[in-house]
């Protein structure tokens, strides 16, 4: 599958993310049109299926926040099907936006850490302490463990204080 395009192909289990980068948003039209075209009818060579759906195949753009206001739409095409350009997608898990400023994805584990929490309170009467403990370790931790290398750094100061009241 890699040796059927020229862009960079990241693969991962069932999940692939064709990646080219350039300063020029023609030429990346362009290029991924044709790598995308070529990766299609790979899998039609090799009897598979790719699922052109709003749910599996996506594009984005990533940019600096004054770059992103200047360039204009993606434009990736496979004959007559365009793909849909989104300002945010969810890649093995991790919800990333178009300016890569992790704040998606804060977000979205802010807004998980604090329904489950809210769940072990109206559920505190019938839990020991030592159960609560458990529970959190298992229900909420994980929500800041997961990629919160790529998120945090880049994370505004805000988001940071919110962070922080949930690691107390």
């Amino acid at each position: 599958m890699p040796q059927a395009v020229n862009s960079e192909l990241y693969l991962y289990a069932d999940d692939s993310c064709l990646v080219f980068q350039h300063k020029d948003l023609s030429a990346i039209n362009e290029k991924l049109s044709f790598d995308f075209s070529k990766l299609c009818d790979w899998f039609v060579d090799n009897k598979l299926s790719i699922h052109f759906g709003e749910d599996k195949t996506k594009c984005i753009l990533f940019a600096n926040k004054r770059r992103i206001n200047k360039v204009g739409k993606m434009n990736i095409n496979y004959r007559n099907l365009q793909i849909k350009q989104f300002t945010k997608i969810t890649y093995l898990g991790g919800l990333l936006d178009q300016t890569m400023s992790g704040d998606a994805m804060a977000l979205n584990a802010i807004q998980k850490i604090n329904n489950r929490i809210k769940f072990l309170y109206r559920k505190s009467n019938f839990l020991t302490p030592k159960l609560r403990r458990l529970l959190c370790n298992a229900l909420v931790q994980p929500n800041f463990d997961y990629v919160c290398s790529a998120w945090y750094p880049n994370l505004a100061q805000n988001l940071k204080k919110t962070a922080a009241i949930f690691t107390k």
